[in-house]
């Protein structure tokens, strides 16, 4: 993976990932959190189907093995969130373009406890039933090529036989 840069980790949200197919071709994220990132732009509509996009210049999104990390454009980490479900569609779309549609949603204004946090129809739901303006914008989007690894064990960590033993002690020999 190219061009990720480092970053904190930044404060954490719920986030939801879809394909935005009969609206526009573009892949999108929705974040739920409570910071409301400064110089994003906000859409003219409260509904998805009428919202219209601005570019946000210089902002990243990267999708990295376990989470999701919104980037402000100094590269400072914004908004964190566990890695939602993302269909083959939406990691096709994005690796194509380099892009995302990404929403922004206040967690004053939504339920995020609802059942099935994060898959597509509840981020439909949640953008449908937003009442206000939507933040959003289309962003650079990374895909890491360690989307969804599971991690790597050090040497000290428990088997994963459930031994009980170290792993050097176990199935490293």
């Amino acid at each position: 993976m190219r061009n990720i840069r480092p970053a904190g980790s930044g404060r954490p949200a719920v986030c939801g990932a879809f394909v935005r197919s009969l609206v526009s071709p573009h892949a999108a994220l929705l974040f739920i959190a409570d910071a409301d990132p400064g110089d994003w732009p906000t859409s003219s509509a409260s509904r998805i189907a009428d919202s219209q996009l601005g570019h946000a210049l210089g902002w990243v999104c990267e999708v990295r093995a376990n989470d999701v990390v919104l980037l402000d454009p100094l590269g400072e980490g914004v908004l964190r969130a566990d890695l939602p479900s993302l269909s083959d569609a939406w990691k096709n779309q994005v690796r194509a373009t380099n892009s995302a549609a990404v929403f922004l949603v206040p967690s004053a204004d939504v339920d995020v406890e609802a059942t099935q946090a994060g898959s597509p129809e509840w981020v439909s739901a949640v953008l449908e039933g937003h009442i206000g303006p939507i933040r959003a914008a289309t962003v650079r989007t990374s895909v890491s090529d360690q989307l969804g690894a599971p991690p790597k064990l050090g040497r000290n960590d428990p088997c994963h036989c459930g031994s009980g033993k170290k792993l050097k002690n176990c199935h490293r020999r």
